[in-house]
């Protein structure tokens, strides 16, 4: 037969052959999801996931529940021991007597140092049950008074970058540690087991393109992911007792949702990139497991070392040595400190002063005298850990755990940047209440029932929440768009990869 009667006959026979249409993109989602329900792994990882995440949320709310209690035993304290006040200087209203260096809550110094300190508070945060994050290493509260705040230069320094996408088991530690083992689990042999079992050249000897299968089988998984991180946000909101109520919660709460969704997207698109480049399941596990530990594990320790050694922190021995120093040096300078004070105060000079009152004023003094003498190396503290901060949050993009733990642990409230700026508040609310001291301290006046209902308080100024929900969208779209990038690049390479091999 010619080569002409032999390409009209081909051509005939196309011709009368039943037309077979391509499968749609839905019908393959569709056939794809019962074959995920039909494996016998994923009922067990439900119910793990499932336990993990309501443990998760009870474990963050019997912490944010803790924390409240103790704020409100120290409002309670406080209340109580300004109400004591309040009748013991009503009771020696009478009382003509000079007043006492020690013990007189008539001096206003005595006072100021004992019965009439107040607390800072730093209220819990909408989502504080979703994320412990740094409060259980920073204090929610300080008693202040007018020299320092309590646990000064004890909680300061921030945690060490491996912390950040560690700690206690919340629903951060969830979506951080687990969420992803979750993901790669269902993943990891995404095209790699019909290869193996010789069902992929089956399915490709349809008219069907490879990357339309990798896609049926990604958006499956993608909607398994996005079920798994809604009901993290979901459990989380109604085990952990998140006020929805509270002004900035839906919002906040849609945020860490977006955070927690585009966490996983990364993972998902890591593992179609590894079922592209890789021939075997066995090899796409230890593949996978190997950027798990990367990073979420080695990537925060090397910042950590990183950090540590760019900035180290002054030691804390050298400033105690300081302190002590200038504080023998302080004491023995007393009188000459007072005659300089009086010098440039004499408005509050009444002849010679009451020994009451030149105990406080001489006391005020040595503090000041301490506070100057260390201040060059708390000056560096700061400066350095500051440096450690700025070098954490530039580098931090090395490991997507970090970044999604600083940001959810941010919006619930429990990051550094919340923390630290309640420090910087309580520490300018000394200010506030020393003002309001020292001249009743250096005139000798007594403290009365007036002068403690007008001790200034502290309110907490909420500066960080908003930033902080800004910062982590911005997080989510930098690793939704590194997802969508590595997802497109391994499809196409997988399409030219197939479309070679059939040439």
């Amino acid at each position: 037969m010619s080569a002409i009667a032999t390409e009209a006959a081909t051509t005939r026979v196309r011709e009368e052959s039943p037309r077979r249409d391509p499968p749609s993109l839905r019908s393959m989602v569709l056939f794809e999801w019962r074959l995920i329900r039909a494996e016998r792994v994923v009922a067990p990882i439900a119910v793990f996931f499932a336990l993990a995440v309501a443990y998760a949320a009870a474990n963050g709310r019997s912490w944010a529940e803790f924390q409240r209690d103790a704020v409100k035993g120290a409002t309670v304290d406080e209340a109580r021991r300004l109400s004591w006040l309040g009748n013991a200087l009503d009771a020696s209203r009478g009382d003509t007597s000079a007043l006492r260096a020690f013990g007189d809550p008539r001096n206003p110094f005595v006072s100021a140092q004992g019965p009439a300190r107040r607390y800072a508070v730093l209220p819990p945060a909408p989502l504080a049950p979703l994320a412990v994050g740094q409060s259980d290493l920073y204090p929610s509260y300080y008693r202040v008074g007018i020299i320092s705040r309590e646990t000064l230069l004890v909680n300061d320094e921030i945690v060490n970058p491996e912390h950040l996408a560690a700690g206690r088991f919340d629903l951060a530690f969830v979506i951080v540690y687990i969420l992803p083992l979750l993901i790669l689990a269902l993943s990891y042999d995404l095209i790699s087991a019909d290869r193996e079992a010789g069902t992929l050249a089956l399915v490709l000897s349809q008219p069907v393109r490879l990357r339309t299968i990798m896609t049926a089988k990604l958006l499956a998984r993608s909607m398994i992911m996005i079920v798994l991180a809604l009901s993290v946000t979901a459990i989380g909101a109604v085990v952990g007792g998140v006020s929805l109520s509270a002004p900035g919660a839906l919002a906040s709460l849609a945020d860490w949702t977006m955070v927690g969704i585009a966490y996983g997207a990364f993972w998902l698109a890591l593992a179609v990139a590894v079922n592209v480049f890789s021939r075997s399941s066995a090899a796409n596990a230890l593949a996978l497991l190997g950027a798990w530990l990367g990073f979420v594990v080695l990537g925060p320790s090397v910042l950590n070392v990183l950090v540590s050694g760019l900035h180290p922190t002054p030691s804390r021995v050298e400033l105690m040595q300081a302190s002590r120093a200038a504080s023998n040096s302080a004491s023995a300078r007393g009188s000459q400190l007072m005659a300089v004070y009086f010098q440039d105060h004499p408005e509050l000079m009444r002849g010679t002063p009451e020994s009451a009152a030149e105990f406080g004023t001489r006391s005020l003094l040595v503090a000041d005298e301490v506070a100057n003498a260390v201040r060059p190396i708390t000056s560096r503290f700061e400066s350095q850990l500051d440096a450690q901060q700025r070098l954490v949050d530039r580098w931090r993009w090395i490991s997507p755990a970090l970044v999604t733990h600083a940001a959810l642990t941010d919006l619930a409230g429990t990051g550094t940047s919340r923390y630290r700026d309640f420090q910087s508040q309580a520490d300018r609310y000394i200010g506030t209440v020393r003002a309001f001291y020292e001249p009743r301290i250096a005139s000798g006046n007594r403290f009365t029932r007036q002068d403690v209902a007008a001790i200034p308080a502290f309110s907490f100024d909420e500066r960080t929440l908003g930033p902080a929900g800004e910062r982590a969208r911005w997080a989510a779209i930098v690793l939704g768009v590194i997802a969508v990038t590595i997802t497109i690049a391994a499809l196409s390479f997988a399409q030219r990869t197939a479309q070679n091999s059939t040439r």
